[in-house]
């Protein structure tokens, strides 16, 4: 087709575009009009080859259109096409070809029918074929009804879907606003119940929700309907149970066939044409059932918006329930928070602020919580200044991680609390640490109440310890007293003179070594190790041991060759034998038999089930073994304890000071035990690595003499004075001073050389370490011996290490005093 000018009059502008389109693909010019009057105007620019016109515009339509160009002679030629959507019945289509139209055609149609159309139209007016155009007939006020009836009847169509849908689009917007209005389930399950029945004009609507507790049972939450329901009068409960059992909606027009006679009648009355109902799911699970009675048949527009309101009272129920749920935890965490005593927290690492403070805080910290959330810093503020830096420390620290402090709190009005914080860490579901939460609780009282119970149980020790020191120290003062008094009353003979010294002396030893076992017990003593032979030791007390335990008990030793050194008080080891030996022979009334063996072993290939104290490695195992009557499990989870003891006239303090011995030489003690079976105690030594020079040597019978001059320093008169005439039995000559100052005045004032001082550490004005510094800036190099009877760390705390100095635990033997002088001086 040869390409023309064509002009397009519709006011749609999408239908101008197409239709533009596919003329303009084929060549054709395009002319647009947006109304009737438009296309006229542009008629009168110039004639066109074709018109293709709408019927439905505004100002003038298509069908006037047609009718005026029909009346124009310069017009009146040219091919006019309808093209319609509205008018398409074939009552619109006379019409428009009895006012002069060439041909009809509907939207939409195809582009090859509408070029077809175009093409036999145009060629049918150039060749001037066909039937000759027939003239309207019809009057004005005939075209008027004829074309404006089928646009009211659209116009009516369109009116009652745009109601339906209002009335919907209303029904939807309800029930979003009762499912976003705060209130309780049934409040807002009653507003849907009730707008489905003013917008759908229902005759009943209902929702049930499932019960939380029992999830399989339904509970009516919402009823409405325009009049009450008869009694006894339940429509459609049945239909509601098969709904919520196969999960799937309901529909039908037949509902009278599904009542019973009673809710059949209802049905009737209420005119009741149609039954909607709908599971409500949420995630696969079923939270309720709604169903409507409606007066006439539902739409597919409505059953859409009922599926979706279905659907949202899902969403609703679910959300109210997690309300309902959410608001019972706080109450019950809020009833908890405010009801105890300890102070619940939780703060935000990443912002480092507070979230949460319980009100507890207030009444231990004395601040409020308000200020705690508006300054976080005041939390650490409240802290005492001498607990700061440990909190501190802990927290950069610990950030990951549970901890628990205890610290010290200084309150508004300046009092003190004790506060044990625990935190634990809050992550998120990466792993990585959110937040902090924790729980602090007030303990002064019970620190109070702790200090009290130690200081009475410290008390009740020290009473049972000072009735076993005092009994003994009393026999020991009665044997002192009674000799003491038999020398002084008369001549005794050489014999009885010499067997009264004798058991005076042994007094004095047993009371040393009492003193000792209680240093010992408090871990106290001041100690003498040296490198030894365990097993020269051992052999030098089987003959003691064999007195202490009687001739009914067999006492076997066994060491092993090669057995390595070890760096041990002599007189501790000597203890621990004699304080075993005696348990075991407690064990055993009616006799028996103690073994006491020593051999090496490699702590690791040896005893790895065993937590020793230092570092695996080569240990000396010495171990008691008796065929005694054996502890029950309870009595060797006590034996250890200070003064605990299954034997009446005993203080309990035996084993007490073998543990503590073993543990100052670096050791560990096991007891292995069975009742009627025996026990045995195993001590672990640490092996000496060093050489063995200054391996203890066995003293010799008489002590060592020598003549030099020695300076004795003691502020105690009678210890100065024996001290001064052991040494002069010894051959020493001896300068004596009571104190630090006078010793200074003698060492400025003599000639005589002064080859050793020999000093109290413990004295009124300048110590004994302080004396020897003033002394060494005279005399450099002067020798310097060190005694006490204070215990150890008082010793320490005065400058004196024994493992540095020369030192002579107090009281001492002549032998000690005179193998101390001797290793000095020479």
């Amino acid at each position: 087709m040869v390409p023309i000018k064509i002009l397009i009059a519709d006011d749609n502008a999408s239908s101008c575009k197409l239709l533009r389109a596919v003329l303009e693909a084929e060549g054709h010019a395009v002319l647009v009009a947006g109304d009737g009057h438009q296309a006229l105007e542009v008629l009168k620019d110039g004639p066109v080859d074709a018109i293709i016109s709408d019927l439905l515009m505004p100002n003038l339509d298509g069908f006037r259109l047609c009718r005026e160009i029909r009346r124009d002679n310069r017009w009146d030629k040219i091919p006019f096409i309808c093209y319609t959507a509205i008018y398409c019945s074939r009552k619109d289509e006379k019409l428009a070809l009895d006012l002069g139209a060439d041909a009809y055609l509907r939207k939409p149609s195809s582009g090859g029918t509408i070029l077809g159309t175009l093409r036999t139209t145009v060629d049918r007016a150039r060749a001037r074929t066909g039937p000759p155009r027939r003239n309207a007939a019809h009057a004005e006020l005939d075209v008027l009804h004829e074309y404006s009836q089928p646009l009211v009847d659209e116009l009516a169509n369109k009116n009652f879907e745009l109601n339906e849908k209002s009335r919907l689009a209303e029904l939807a917007g309800a029930v979003g606003v009762a499912l976003t209005r705060r209130c309780g389930l049934g409040e807002m399950l009653q507003s849907c119940a009730e707008s489905m029945v003013k917008q759908l004009d229902a005759a009943l609507a209902r929702i049930w929700s499932v019960k939380e507790r029992n999830r399989t049972a339904l509970e009516l939450r919402a009823s409405a309907a325009p009049e009450m329901l008869p009694q006894g009068v339940e429509p459609g409960l049945a239909i509601v149970g098969h709904i919520a059992t196969v999960l799937r909606p309901y529909r039908t027009h037949a509902i009278e066939s599904e009542l019973s006679r009673r809710e059949h009648d209802w049905a009737r009355r209420e005119g009741v044409a149609a039954f909607a109902g709908y599971p409500l799911i949420v995630e696969e699970r079923l939270v309720g059932v709604m169903a409507v009675f409606t007066r006439k048949e539902l739409p597919e527009a409505t059953i859409r918006t009922l599926a979706a309101i279905a659907d949202s009272l899902a969403l609703g129920i679910q959300s109210k329930w997690a309300e309902m749920n959410l608001r019972e935890s706080e109450e019950r965490f809020r009833q908890l928070a405010e009801n105890i005593s300890e102070v619940f927290w939780m703060t935000d690492l990443a912002k480092k602020e507070v979230l949460y403070i319980s009100p507890a805080y207030e009444t231990i910290w004395g601040r409020t919580c308000t200020s705690l959330m508006e300054q976080p810093q005041s939390f650490l503020d409240a802290i005492h200044p001498d607990d700061r830096p440990q909190v501190l420390a802990t927290l950069q620290a610990q950030a990951g991680v549970p901890y628990e402090l205890e610290y010290r709190i200084v309150r508004p009005d300046f009092s003190e609390r004790w506060i044990r914080d625990r935190a634990f860490p809050v992550r998120d579901a990466a792993g990585l640490v959110i937040r902090l939460a924790g729980v602090a609780e007030d303990i002064t009282e019970k620190r109070r109440l702790e200090t009290q119970l130690q200081q009475s149980q410290k008390m009740e020790a020290i009473g049972r310890l000072a009735g076993g020191v005092a009994h003994d120290f009393n026999n020991l003062l009665s044997i002192i007293f009674g000799h003491s008094e038999l020398l002084a009353s008369s001549s005794p003979s050489p014999e009885r003179l010499r067997a009264s010294v004798a058991e005076i002396n042994q007094a004095a030893e047993r009371a040393a070594a009492l003193t000792t076992q209680l240093l010992a017990f408090g871990r106290r003593q001041v100690v003498e190790p040296r490198v030894l032979d365990l097993g020269s030791v051992m052999t030098e007390s089987q003959s003691l041991l064999r007195r202490l335990i009687g001739e009914d008990v067999r006492l076997t030793m066994i060491v092993s060759p090669g057995l390595r050194r070890v760096k041990v008080d002599p007189g501790q080891i000597n203890q621990i034998l004699m304080n075993l030996a005696l348990n075991s022979r407690d064990a055993m009334p009616q006799g028996g038999e103690i073994l006491i063996e020593a051999r090496n072993v490699e702590f690791e290939a040896a005893f790895p089930s065993i937590r020793l104290e230092r570092r695996p490695g080569g240990y000396v195992r010495l171990a008691v073994t008796d065929t005694g009557c054996g502890m029950t499990p309870g009595i060797q989870g006590q034996i250890f304890e200070p003064f605990f003891s299954t034997k009446k006239d005993s203080t309990g303090l035996g084993l007490s000071v073998v543990d503590g011995i073993v543990k100052q030489c670096g050791g560990h003690l096991t007891v292995e035990s069975r009742p009627e079976v025996g026990t045995t105690f195993t001590i672990y030594l640490p092996a000496f690595a060093g050489s063995s020079e200054g391996l203890a040597l066995k003293p010799s019978s008489k002590p060592v003499k020598g003549n030099e001059t020695i300076l004795l320093v003691e502020d105690e008169a009678s210890v100065r004075e024996v001290t001064a005439l052991l040494l002069e039995s010894l051959g020493y000559q001896v300068v004596q001073a009571s104190d630090a100052e006078e010793a200074l005045n003698l060492v400025s004032s003599t000639r005589a050389k002064i080859d050793l001082l020999l000093t109290d550490v413990v004295m009124p004005g300048l110590s004994g370490r302080e004396l020897v510094e003033a002394i060494g800036g005279r005399d450099p190099g002067i020798k310097v011996l060190f005694q006490s009877g204070h215990t150890d760390d008082i010793v320490v705390r005065h400058g004196v290490f024994n493992a540095e100095v020369a030192f002579l635990q107090k009281p001492f033997t002549i032998h000690a005093l005179a193998k101390k002088v001797r290793d000095l001086l020479d």
